[in-house]
């Protein structure tokens, strides 16, 4: 028998298990790929198909058969707020850089989204600033030095020449206005209210039901569910071989 006095496993936090975090950060981005799937019952959006971790974390086929790329980052809200020079930054432009060299012209655009806020000093730590000289460029020759080193660094990181970045990042988008962690199941029951035309007959309980499952078909596309069943059959086909 444990002493009374000693501590239980149930009632202490596990500190050095990752696991649980990520699994929420997973569930997250399943949770919003299942907001952008409302997409396509609203008749004003030219959304035609969407795709789970294909590519990227969201991707979006239009009716013109371009696309768009999708990247969602989080960040629990006592970290460093996102600069123009951190990793995941340069990362992700890298990934949208080499999207646009493997399939060239198909990307009509690519968003940078996050639940975490933003440099904003207008310098060049400020994502949203250096896009924004960018897109207002008509040539990389006119961009201030700093934005050029930006260009540079990532051209680095995609193996990708300088002109190719410029052109990628042009009409790349950035954004930190998705919701916080514990907000985003409510965002996404609230998106289906008003683009499910049946949601008016549902009560709360059976929209939020409704919205978990749309996050768990997220979560198996992701996964590639639909591709459990090969293993079950393997044996069976080399048995009869």
């Amino acid at each position: 028998m444990p002493e009374s006095n000693a501590p239980a496993p149930d009632a202490i936090p596990a500190t050095c298990d990752p696991g649980d975090e990520t699994a929420r950060r997973y569930r997250y981005q399943w949770t919003y790929a299942a907001i952008v799937c409302c997409m396509l019952l609203d008749d004003t959006l030219d959304v035609i198909e969407v795709f789970c971790e294909h590519h990227e974390d969201v991707l979006i086929k239009h009716k013109d058969a371009t696309f768009t790329g999708i990247q969602v980052k989080t960040r629990e809200s006592d970290q460093e707020i996102w600069k123009a020079k951190d990793p995941a930054v340069l990362s992700s432009c890298a990934r949208f850089v080499k999207l646009e060299a493997a399939f060239p012209n198909r990307f009509r655009a690519f968003q940078f989204l996050t639940n975490h806020p933003l440099h904003s000093a207008g310098n060049g730590q400020d994502l949203c600033h250096v896009l924004g000289m960018i897109q207002a460029a008509s040539a990389i020759a006119d961009l201030p030095r700093y934005v050029t080193r930006f260009i540079s660094k990532v051209a680095k990181d995609a193996s990708c020449s300088n002109d190719m970045v410029f052109n990628t990042l042009s009409k790349t988008k950035v954004s930190d206005d998705l919701p916080k962690f514990h907000d985003i199941e409510a965002r996404l029951v609230s998106t289906l209210t008003y683009t499910w035309i049946d949601a008016e007959e549902c009560t709360y309980d059976s929209l939020k039901q409704t919205a978990r499952a749309l996050a768990n078909e997220c979560g198996r596309a992701s996964s590639l569910a639909h591709e459990d069943i090969l293993p079950a059959y393997l044996p069976v086909i080399s048995s009869v071989l």
